[in-house]
């Protein structure tokens, strides 16, 4: 635990906002990179810039095209830490506890005996 305490920085730097966001970008990468359209638009960009077509079963392998793929990440991770899509995304990766906790938000049936009054000693 000390180890792992020792690495951790001290002082707020560039880095550090990019650390915060870091649950966003990983909870909600998905949502980009599994997009059929999204991943449409990539294919065909990756198509035009090697000159033969690009697609999962026939990667990119000309340096250009891989050397764009860096870049095209770290836009994604921006992109994914801006203050609007933290602000719309919100629910989806910081869910109100008052949603999960409310009463009666799981019906009984799905309740186990204790919390339904049955069994447990008289």
């Amino acid at each position: 635990m000390a180890g792992f305490f020792s690495v951790l920085p001290r002082a707020a730097g560039w880095w550090s906002h990019p650390g915060h966001m870091s649950m966003f970008i990983y909870l909600l990468h998905p949502l980009l990179i599994t997009n059929p359209y999204v991943m449409r638009a990539v294919f065909e960009r990756l198509s035009a810039l090697s000159g033969r077509e690009v697609n999962v079963w026939s990667p990119a392998d000309d340096g250009a095209v891989v050397s764009a793929v860096l870049p095209a990440s770290l836009a994604v991770c921006a992109l994914l830490s801006t203050p609007p899509v933290r602000r719309l995304l919100w629910p989806l990766t910081q869910p109100p506890l008052r949603w999960m906790l409310r009463r009666g938000a799981v019906p009984a049936s799905r309740r186990g005996p204790a919390a339904r009054g049955e069994g447990g000693s008289s």
